[in-house]
């Protein structure tokens, strides 16, 4: 799970993204078969598919646009490659968008769960780049948990392959926001904004 996570830090920093997320999975893949090391799963991420439209699933396209998902379709395939050339028991968990009890709400890659459920308490607007209509497949992190424990015990059939850490529903940014104006003790302000490049 160690990785720079930032994509605003890895259009900073590409070959540092590329050097701890790729050379940095690379390194810890050949120690682990050095020491007899037989399983590993990678957490990757739904940023692998870039702008595709419509589902994704284990199979579709990859389309990395920024460092940061470059640097981890890399890894996904050192992975893949390990499982191969070397017999190693490899799984690649793609998350999708992370939620739960203490994320960070201060962090640049926080989601706009924890940003907003601040924003909410601190009696201040929520951000909202665009119409709020663009939508996003949430996950908690406690099903992420899960999922991880499941690769790392699972069977044969798992082995070299990828699998998404998803809900497989769509929900919009509105869709959220409502959601947190119903549970909210005082009214939720919003604040509509240029979307973001």
């Amino acid at each position: 799970l160690a990785a720079l996570v930032s994509v605003p830090q890895s259009l900073q920093e590409p070959a540092n993204t590329y050097h701890v997320n790729t050379t940095g999975t690379v390194t810890l893949l050949e120690a682990a078969r050095q020491a007899g090391v037989h399983r590993a799963v990678l957490a990757s991420t739904c940023a692998v598919y870039g702008d595709l439209p419509g589902r994704k699933s284990e199979d579709s396209l990859v389309q990395p646009l920024v460092p940061y998902a470059a640097s981890k379709r890399m890894a996904e395939q050192w992975l893949q490659l390990y499982a191969v050339a070397y017999g190693m028991e490899t799984v690649v968990l793609r998350y999708f968008n992370v939620y739960g009890p203490r994320q960070r709400a201060d962090s640049p890659y926080s989601g706009v769960i924890a940003r907003w459920c601040d924003a909410a308490i601190a009696g201040e607007r929520c951000r909202i780049f665009g119409d709020g209509n663009q939508t996003r497949d949430f996950v908690s992190v406690h099903d992420v948990a899960r999922a991880n424990l499941l690769a790392a015990t699972g069977g044969a059939f798992a082995w070299g392959e990828i699998y998404q850490v998803a809900t497989g529903q769509s929900t919009t940014l509105n869709g959220v926001l409502d959601a947190l104006a119903s549970v909210s003790p005082q009214p939720l302000q919003r604040s509509y904004e240029a979307p973001r490049a």
